[in-house]
């Protein structure tokens, strides 16, 4: 895989410059390319995830809403778009102090199995 995991290279997996209040970082950033299909998992903010323009710009059609479960899947009902909720913030409840290495890669697991499969089916 390639990472890509500094702000100044973000632009290079491309990044998509909003009206982010910080200024190193974009509305969405590219991290790490497939290595065979070519696929770029990206992380962004709620600007990016509400923009179909952004999405397609960028061939984005798997969205993982890492956000608390009241938070809006803003395309589930375009069948274009395929959601995963998976609201992060409650690892450490769910998991407890002093998790196991196994317990973490095992909570965590959905997540990574449903991203392996979206980035090797390739850009949209």
């Amino acid at each position: 895989m390639q990472y890509n995991l500094t702000p100044t290279g973000a632009a290079k997996q491309g990044g998509t410059t909003g009206a982010s209040r910080f200024a190193n970082w974009h509305d969405l950033d590219g991290l790490v390319t497939h290595p065979t299909t070519g696929a770029v998992v990206f992380v962004g903010n709620a600007q990016a995830a509400g923009s179909k323009a952004i999405l397609a710009k960028h061939g984005i059609r798997h969205i993982v809403n890492c956000q608390g479960l009241d938070s809006a899947n803003y395309h589930e009902a375009d069948r274009a778009f395929a959601y995963l909720r998976f609201p992060v913030q409650n690892w450490w409840r769910d998991l407890g102090e002093g998790a196991s290495d196994a317990a973490v890669l095992a909570y965590f697991g959905k997540l990574f199995a449903w991203v392996d499969a979206a980035t090797a089916q390739g850009p949209s």
